[in-house]
Parts: C-alpha cells; structure tokens; sequence
C-alpha cells in the first residue's frame, strides 16, 4: 500500500508544472543570448536612462521602459508557451489524477484513489499554506499523512491482480520528468537566492546614517550675524551639504559596482545552467519522448519557467540602471547649488553694509 501511498505526493509535485503548453522545438539559449550588460559607471547608466528631448537633464525614464528590445525578445518567446486555456482547479485536478493513472495500475483501477487525489491536488492549488506546511514535513510525517487522507476517502488495498503490462514504462517517464522539473526548481531557487536576491537588496540603511551625519553636523554650526541675517553660515552650510552629497554619490557607486558584478554572474550561471537544460530537453525530444499527453505539455512549461528568469535578470539591471542614473542626477546640480551658496552669503554681507 506504501507504494500507492507515496504516489500521491509525487502527483503534486508533478502537476504543479503541468500546463495545456506546446514546447518550443529548439535550443532556448539563443533567444537570451541578447541580455544586456550592467552600466559600468554611473554616468554610463544615466546615459542610457536619461529621457532625452525637452532639454531637462534631469529626467530618468521608469526602470521597466528600459532594455526594451531584450525583453520583447524574451516575452515573444514566451507568448508562445502560455497555455492555450487557463485550467481550473478542478480541470488541472482532473489532468493529474490521468498522469497519475496512466502509469500505475491500481490508480487506473480505484475510482476512490482517483477521487482521494483529486481532492487533495484542488486543495493544494487553493490552499498555499496548506501546500508549504506539506512540502515542509518530514517524509515519514508526509507519509503518515497521506495514509490517513486515504482511509479518509476509504481507499483500499487491491483485492485482485493488477495489469501492470504499461506501468513501468509510464512510471519512468513520470519519474524522469519529475526529477528534471525537481532539479530544475532547485537551479532556480540557488539563482534567486545568490543572485537575484543580493541585487534586490537595498542600501538604504547606509544613506540614511549619511543623511544623520549630515544633520549632526549642520546642528553642529554656530550662528553667525551679517546685517539682518542671523543663522548658520551659509558658506560651510553648503561645504557640509556637498561633503555628504559626495558620501552619497561614492555609497551609490560602490552599490553600482557591486551589483554590476553580481549581475554579470548570475547572467553567467544562468547562460550556462540553461544550456545545460536546453541539452536535457533536447534528449527527451522536447516531450515528444513521452507517451503521456500531460508531460509533453509540461517541458513547454518548463521552458517558460526557464526563460522567466531571464525577465528576472532584466529587471534588475533596469533597477540598477534607474538608481544609478538617479544618483548622478543629484551630481549634476551639485557646481550651481554650491556656487548659489557663495552668492548668497556675498548679498547678504552687502546688506549688512
């Protein structure tokens, strides 16, 4: 029984990808070979984010209108991999249990396993933290588990023979598919986690601790009296305000650099690790290997989740473009806001005379 069992949660790790989906019959690496580099300097990002026209120099364009013909690339590539009609539940339900089925003799043969993994596929697709704490247990408590879910549905152990003459050959495929798709998960989860992630990081603590220096040290000013005029003086007001701007500027370029580095190697390993997959997809004839409808459609929803991180990756080079460009905004008024400070002081002590 042990066996039927466990085949219920190897059902929902399977159909969660399975998708109405007609794989593209061809290397994916191409279609990504366009994803472009990281501004090199803060200058080279305003360069490519500046809005021109107008004669505003300090108009930056919003991140996701940036790296345009990339990303249309990418997205006509998927368009082609959407599903040609979205599921529900119990129609994406239905589709598992016939994986399932097609590969294993006693679920082809017990209408009460069938309806048991029916209603716990509906209830993993509507209910996400039932679907983490399952993925979260041990495999003995998974075990136990589907053992009670099955008495529940009063599922029983096979009375008679089984026709097991198409199981093996089914139940490889489903396996292979499954560890493919399970490998392919966790390529993801590395990339996001050692790459993705540490770019979306925000540097926003350290220029909030510039900004409280700064303040520290115009509270710091004593007052001077010129005329009319009593307050801080001016001249080192702005000498202050520029010390920090600069401590800014120098913060937003070494996240520049750092995140320009990091980007330029998640886009390595992803190049890599998708050509690696291209050859594993290649293999398996892009699904046409398979005898199971299901699976076929499933490699086209692989092939989408592949090319979604290349989506992933522009859109933190357009982050990192938009904030760097941003910060060398802020550069550029930097001589006039001094030189302002200097003219400002000189009427005010031709006042006091």
């Amino acid at each position: 029984m042990r066996k039927f069992i466990l085949s219920v949660g190897m059902l929902c790790i399977t159909c969660s990808i399975v998708e109405s989906q007609t794989p593209i019959k061809a290397r994916l690496t191409p279609i990504v070979a366009g994803i472009p580099d990281p501004p090199k300097s803060m200058d080279e990002a305003y360069n490519i984010a500046h809005v021109n026209g107008g004669g505003n120099p300090y108009t930056i364009a919003t991140p996701q209108s940036l790296y345009p013909a990339a990303k249309a690339q990418i997205e006509k590539a998927v368009a082609q991999l959407e599903p040609e009609k979205t599921k529900t539940e119990e129609e994406a339900a239905d589709e598992a249990v016939a994986v399932a089925a097609a590969g294993n003799a006693f679920v082809r043969q017990s209408p009460e396993m069938q309806n048991a993994m029916r209603e716990l596929q509906i209830r993993f697709q509507t209910d996400p933290k039932f679907a983490e704490s399952f993925e979260k247990m041990t495999e003995q408590e998974k075990v136990a588990f589907l053992q009670k879910w099955n008495n529940d549905h009063r599922v029983k152990a096979p009375s008679g023979p089984l026709d097991n003459s198409k199981d093996a050959n089914i139940g490889k495929e489903i396996q292979e598919f499954q560890a493919l798709s399970k490998k392919m998960q966790i390529w993801q989860q590395m990339l996001k986690s050692r790459f993705y992630n540490q770019i979306m990081q925000s540097d926003a603590d350290a220029h909030r601790h510039i900004d409280e220096q700064e303040q520290q040290a115009l509270a710091a000013l004593p007052d001077i009296t010129s005329g009319e005029y009593t307050g801080p003086d001016p001249v080192k007001t702005k000498e202050i305000q520029t010390r920090y701007l600069n401590a800014h500027l120098q913060q937003a370029k070494l996240k520049l650099e750092k995140d320009a580095k990091t980007l330029r190697e998640y886009r390595t390993e992803y190049i890599t690790g998708l050509a690696n997959f291209d050859n594993e997809l290649a293999g398996i004839k892009y699904g046409d290997k398979y005898h199971v409808p299901a699976l076929k459609s499933g490699v086209g929803g692989l092939q989408k989740a592949l090319l979604e991180i290349a989506n992933d990756l522009i859109y933190c080079n357009q982050q990192i473009t938009v904030n760097a460009a941003n910060w060398h905004v802020k550069s550029l008024d930097q001589p006039t806001t001094v030189k302002n400070g200097k003219s400002n002081l000189i009427s005010l002590l031709y006042i006091s005379f």
